[in-house]
């Protein structure tokens, strides 16, 4: 499964390329994706990971400042990694597509905590990082790029 999102377009362009009839079937044009498998493309897993075992690694290893510093330069490694991962090796040709899977990175990362925990109380930031995350995946994958 490739990781671009397909849309109606994409797939009226290949059928055009391809020399098909709006109708007619073809094996090699691929499928509209739908609500969820945008969902799954929208949602940088894998960045999320090595974001989430970062932070616990660090957490666990340090305090102070040294700690708060190195959440934060985590956090910005995240932030330039995700557009790097998607259209370097998952192949993602869709700048809009990129944009909000980084938007949908920091807004995990918020929920995760990490270096916000010195910018917002513990327990405000959890609430509000789950509402935001919860309102922006409900709503983002109703979206076409």
């Amino acid at each position: 499964m490739s990781r671009t999102i397909i849309t109606a377009r994409d797939v009226a362009a290949a059928r055009a390329a391809a020399g098909l009839q709006p109708a007619s079937p073809a094996a090699s044009i691929p499928a509209i994706d739908e609500y969820k498998d945008r969902l799954i493309k929208y949602i940088p897993a894998e960045v999320i990971t090595l974001y989430m075992a970062l932070v616990g690694i660090v957490g666990s290893r340090s305090a102070g400042h040294s700690r708060n510093i190195a959440e934060w330069v985590i956090f910005g490694a995240g932030v330039l990694a995700t557009p790097i991962q998607l259209r370097f090796h998952q192949k993602v040709t869709k700048t809009q597509q990129i944009v909000i899977s980084t938007l949908a990175f920091i807004i995990w990362a918020i929920t995760f905590g990490g270096p916000f925990t010195q910018v917002f109380s513990e327990p405000d930031l959890k609430m509000w990082g789950a509402i935001a995350l919860v309102l922006f995946t409900f709503a983002v994958a109703g979206y076409e790029p």
